[in-house]
């Protein structure tokens, strides 16, 4: 089994072997993979792995390193005055010309004897291995693209063009295909291992002109006849995608028929299946089964029905989403599943011949034959990751095990109803020691969101680094999520009156002290407790961790970025997020900057009377310490907050409870000391050293083995 860990280094891989427990880990840096797939098993002993260069792991482990050795580094050039302390970015004509990091590695890794060699190199973002374990499809990152400046942008737009690459691994042979653009989440070998399902636009063409392709191993592209139009599909961010898989030896794509959708061949004529954008399938013996409740069925025919939790080993999470869209094949072990009854069995099995019990209920993590990796969570936030075998059990890690000698306080639906009528629920956390009057409200917001169950953040054992509700509430303060389905600022006019509404409905449910309430949130929630705090002055206190105060600065490039021109511009990222995203104000800065200012908490500063804590983090996208400079022209209670080494959030542990310290005590300045009795969680983060194994390490060519 593969396994992650982060080191001070960066980001490293290495093998569990799940029958000793021992963990191998080596001198490699993987690719997350947020497109599809970082590594492959291609048998039980050779690994196929996208790598980057340790000196320069995943973005997510580097950024904030990174950004600080460069800073210092020009600090220092600029001390001295002998070279200039420089960094450039291009637009336009030059936009290619931005410096580039080190190509990442395609590397076959021999586990048992620690033997690496490079396959080839480029900038890989998704790979898929033949299931002949001859041929391996890569999806690379090629030149930059700009945006139509004329149509509105979306966060998920590619800003790179990205094409395909074969590697012939017998023939040692690799091949590119410079003519292809190709849609993200789409890469499937049929099971012959002769023929790669693509989808592809021809280059300047949006993805309404692009279709499905065949490609053999040797390159070359076949158009399949269609009936109809294919799905083009919106995920995060608008992000496009198809959906398409092997059923057998055919190629099924899902289809346009009508207002709705047709699972149908291609290249045939014959009987569709009707389909959703949300289907959930799996590829099990070669034939795509659907999921019905919990029963899967064979999407085309007739074939086995199946009840159970499906971990196939193709949609194990390597922080990819391609196999959560599109299925691909098993590559080593049948597919298992859990039945019903706790039963770990293979797919389609006779469940009373081949039961092997599982002891826990918990989230099935991943599976194998003979082997079950799950995670379960006690009521008190106590987490524990098991590995079940044929060979006895083992505990792997517990997390936050001093939660089981705490009290927590009871959490209750609020029901209430939109501004449309549309009935929902918000959720009220109780102080663990509920004594004395009724206890002050922290109202905690994030405007988009609807909690039809309770938040698993919300329980015991969350994993809110900023406003841990559970904290909140363990210094004495009831805590109100509120649900808020309205989204974008021409939604929020009401914003602060829907808020006033969920206090009055759950103080029909709940003693709750109406007169001292603080309005808080994060991220989109501080930008709405920064706008709900221009529309009233119900609140005696305002708490906003990296919350936006204006949108006008949506396209500053971030720290990381301004230092970095080897990353890129994420220009979807940045106006995506204000034109078509989260703020969807529904144009362009230039072509409507009143629609920025009137959704900009800044410009309506004179409005806001109630005390703001404002968090700001150095390395983070949002910030509102212009806001804070206009309240404190306006002489208003404000204090803002900035911790430098973080992103849109809190890491380090320190900087967790200095936070939460600071806004325990803001709380208690200006609503009144919390009457019931404060608990300190009393725990420290525990970093763990461990004796390890490792992989014995073979000098690595600097050039790949092939071209």
């Amino acid at each position: 089994m593969v396994v992650y860990r982060v080191t001070s280094e960066g980001w490293a891989l290495g093998v569990l072997e799940p029958s000793t427990g021992r963990t191998i880990w080596f001198d490699i840096s993987p690719e997350t993979a947020n497109l599809g797939r970082a590594l492959a098993w291609r048998t039980d002993t050779e690994l196929l792995v996208v790598a980057r260069s340790t000196e320069n792991p995943p973005f997510k482990y580097r950024a904030a390193t990174q950004h600080q050795a460069r800073a210092r580094h020009l600090w220092a050039e600029a001390a001295a005055g002998r070279t200039p302390s420089v960094v450039v970015q291009r637009s336009g004509s030059d936009r290619n010309a931005r410096p580039r990091w080190p190509a990442r590695r395609l590397v076959s890794l021999d586990v048992t004897q620690g033997i690496q060699r490079v396959l080839a190199t480029g900038e890989f973002v998704d790979l898929e291995l033949a299931p002949n374990g001859d041929h391996l499809a890569l999806l690379e990152d090629a030149e930059d693209i700009q945006p139509d400046p004329d149509q509105l942008a979306a966060i998920g737009e590619p800003m790179r063009r990205r094409r395909l690459v074969l590697i012939d691994l017998v023939a040692c042979e690799v091949r590119r295909n410079p003519d292809l653009d190709l849609i993200p989440y789409l890469l499937s070998w049929n099971p012959a291992g002769d023929q790669l399902l693509v989808f592809a636009r021809p280059g300047g063409k949006t993805w309404d002109g692009g279709s499905f392709r065949l490609v053999t191993p040797n390159g070359d592209v076949r158009s399949p006849t269609t009936i109809g139009r294919p799905a083009l599909l919106e995920g995060v961010g608008r992000a496009p995608y198809v959906r398409a898989a092997w059923d057998g030896a055919d190629a099924i794509g899902l289809f346009k028929d009508g207002d709705g959708l047709v699972w149908r061949a291609l290249d045939e004529v014959g009987p569709a299946a009707p389909g959703t954008g949300q289907d959930r399938l799996i590829t099990v013996g070669g034939r795509l089964y659907r999921r019905d409740n919990a029963i899967w069925f064979p999407l085309r025919g007739d074939g086995v029905a199946f009840s159970g939790e499906a971990t196939p080993s193709s949609s194990a999470s390597d922080g990819g989403g391609r196999a959560a869209v599109n299925p691909g094949r098993l590559d080593v072990q049948p597919l298992m599943m859990r039945t019903s009854t706790g039963c770990l069995v293979a797919f389609g099995s006779d469940v009373s011949s081949s039961c092997q019990p599982l002891a826990t209920t918990g989230r099935l993590i991943a599976a194998a034959k003979g082997y079950a990796v799950t995670l379960s969570r006690s009521p008190a936030g106590v987490q524990t990751l098991r590995l079940e075998g044929e060979d006895g059990d083992r505990t792997l890690a517990v997390v936050n095990a001093g939660l089981a000698e705490r009290r927590f306080g009871e959490i209750r639906p609020i029901p209430h109803a939109a501004i449309d009528g549309t009935p929902l629920t918000s959720w009220l956390l109780s102080p663990p020691h509920p004594t004395g009057p009724p206890p002050p409200v922290v109202a905690l917001i994030y405007p988009g969101r609807a909690y039809g169950a309770a938040p698993a953040w919300l329980a015991p054992g969350g994993g809110n680094r900023v406003l841990n509700p559970q904290v909140l509430a363990a210094a004495g303060y009831a805590v109100l999520v509120i649900s808020l389905p309205d989204a974008s600022p021409s939604d929020l006019s009401r914003l602060a009156g829907a808020i006033e509404e969920v206090l009055e409905a759950a103080a029909r449910v709940a003693p709750i002290d109406l007169d001292r309430v603080a309005l808080a949130g994060h991220s989109f929630g501080g930008y709405g407790a920064l706008l709900a705090a221009t529309q009233t002055t119900r609140f005696r206190a305002i708490v906003a961790s990296s919350g936006k105060d204006e949108f006008s600065d949506n396209f500053d490039l971030s720290g990381p970025y301004r230092l970095h021109p080897e990353d890129g511009v994420p220009l979807t990222a940045m106006a995506g997020w204000a034109e078509t995203g989260q703020a969807d104000l529904q144009a362009f800065i230039a072509d409507d900057p009143e629609a920025y200012l009137r959704a900009s908490p800044l410009y309506a500063a004179r409005r806001i009377v109630s005390p703001v804590m404002i968090f700001d983090y150095d390395l983070d996208f949002t910030h509102a310490d212009s806001l804070f400079g206009a309240l404190y022209r306006l002489d208003r209670d404000a204090v803002l907050v900035t911790y430098l080494g973080e992103n849109h959030g809190l890491v380090s542990p320190a900087n967790v409870r200095d936070a939460h310290a600071r806004v325990i005590d803001w709380l208690d300045r200006h609503l009144g000391m919390a009457t019931a009795e404060a608990v300190d969680p009393g725990l420290s983060p525990d970093l763990q050293q461990r004796q390890e194994d490792h992989a014995a390490v073979v000098t690595v060519p600097d050039q790949p083995l092939w071209r």
